[in-house]
């Protein structure tokens, strides 16, 4: 299922790409896909499905983190760009 998400994102503009960010998956309730990508601190590319609770959670940080909803199907429903503090 990572597979065909990450097949299918468009990367936002300004952000890097793919394969540079540590990328967080977890199932939310409503059975969504959540994703937190990250390019910031230590952290290591790749994937890694975490509990939502383990969900990286960042207010800031611009295109050095992206956020990613997708249906159960990796439909990607969309991928932003954090704001800056």
């Amino acid at each position: 299922m990572l597979d065909r998400l990450e097949a299918r994102i468009t990367m936002p503009e300004g952000a890097a790409p793919l394969a540079s960010y540590a990328r967080y998956y977890a199932r939310h309730v409503r059975g969504e896909i959540v994703g937190t990508y990250l390019r910031i601190g230590n952290e290591v590319p790749g994937r890694r499905w975490v509990s939502l609770e383990e969900l990286p959670q960042v207010a800031d940080g611009g295109c050095d983190v992206i956020t990613v909803i997708a249906d159960v199907r990796g439909t990607v429903r969309s991928a932003a760009c954090n704001g800056e503090a």
